[in-house]
């Protein structure tokens, strides 16, 4: 390529004034051109494949410590947060209201939109799934988990 180049070069510098700025031009869009192509190809970004199902099996242990994870599969990263409010009322005394939220992060976009809890070691209270995208998940429990696994998956 550096051979034409210089070929072209020096068959530029035979021609009028007139064709030296046309033939520098050229190679200046030429230059410029690949220049473009090069860098749409470098920093374009790669569309990933979704995956075909997300899951995660966690051991909770019903108490303040964090739960184990027993299997995993595309899960980027998860929080698991039990909450305790207690407000006082002055005539009635104090309430209680105890959950759990879990919220999952998918390391590769899932395109299937169910999401499947389940435990095979405790009847599941109510829980609602807040928010499902193609990244993310966050599921609220209305009661604290007790100890067992829970297992959660894209169906």
């Amino acid at each position: 390529m550096l051979g034409a180049v210089s070929g072209i070069i020096a068959w530029a510098q035979n021609l009028p004034m007139i064709g030296k700025a046309l033939v520098s031009g050229a190679l200046v869009a030429l230059f410029l051109g690949i220049l473009t192509v090069l860098l749409v190809v470098l920093w374009t970004p790669k569309i990933e494949a979704p995956a075909d199902k997300a899951k995660i099996s966690f051991h909770i242990y019903g108490d303040a410590r964090l739960p184990t994870i027993i299997e995993q599969e595309n899960i980027w990263r998860y929080y698991y947060f039990p909450w305790i409010v207690k407000h006082t009322f002055k005539p009635d005394g104090e309430v209680t209201m105890e959950g759990s939220m879990i919220i999952l992060t998918f390391d590769k976009p899932i395109y299937v939109m169910t999401l499947r809890v389940s435990s095979p070691d405790f009847p599941l209270m109510d829980f609602e799934v807040r928010d499902y995208t193609s990244r993310t998940a966050i599921i609220l429990f209305r009661q604290s988990l007790p100890a067992g696994n829970l297992v959660i998956e894209s169906a």
